[in-house]
This record gives C-alpha cells, structure tokens and sequence, in this order.
C-alpha cells in the first residue's frame, strides 16, 4: 500500500516500482483461459479464474444472458455465450481461484412449450 495518495508522475513511478519490480508493464503476467466452459453429468459448468478473493465476500446475480459476479471491491460482468442463454444459474462454487458456475437445462420459449404438449 502506498502511504500517501496516488498523484503527480513521480508518485506514478514509485507505484510502478512497487508493482512491476524489474518487468515491464506490458509483459504477460497471466497465460491460460480466464473462462471455460464444459459439460459435467449433463449439467453445463462455466469456470471463470478469479484469484485473490475471499469466497465469503462472493455474489453472484443473473439478468437474463448477464452473470455480475461481485467479490467486494471487484466487479465483473459476464455475457453468457450462446451455449448458455436461456439457461439459469443452479449454484456456483469457489475452489483453487476458480468460480464454478452450474447452469440448469435450458428455457423453452412458451410457444415451443405448448406445441411440444
């Protein structure tokens, strides 16, 4: 943490120290998916890499084809590809920095529903 506000260049610096060391910004940091999606015992699961959070400060709300995940200060906002509209969130779980996301069968269209009675 730094001891005093963020402003001015030279204080730019330090913090560019303190979080770079000896690397550029422009490095890669992170290699390997952000996101997966797979099917597990005819459920479909989507695994999304969020580390550094504590499960207890997790939320996690769907509108529609949008999951907002919440872990306190950070937010993320997530369109459901097309292999996971129509279809809501069952449960989730927090395991080795991984949300694991259960997403039920998907909705029918009332239409559908009536002629397939």
């Amino acid at each position: 943490m730094m001891r005093e506000e963020v402003i001015g260049l030279p204080a730019l610096e330090q913090l560019a120290d303190i979080l770079y060391e000896s690397r550029e910004p422009w490095d890669m940091f992170y290699r390997g998916r952000t996101e997966m999606i797979r099917e597990e015992d005819g459920a479909m699961l989507l695994e999304l890499m969020i580390p550094f959070v504590d499960k207890e400060v997790l939320d996690l709300t769907q509108a529609g084809d949008e999951l907002t995940v919440d872990a306190g200060a950070y937010k993320r906002k997530v369109i459901l590809p097309r292999s996971l509209m129509g279809r809501q969130v069952e449960g989730a779980r927090y395991v080795e920095d991984r949300l694991i996301i259960r997403f039920g069968k998907r909705d029918l269209p009332d239409r559908k529903r009536n002629e397939d009675q």
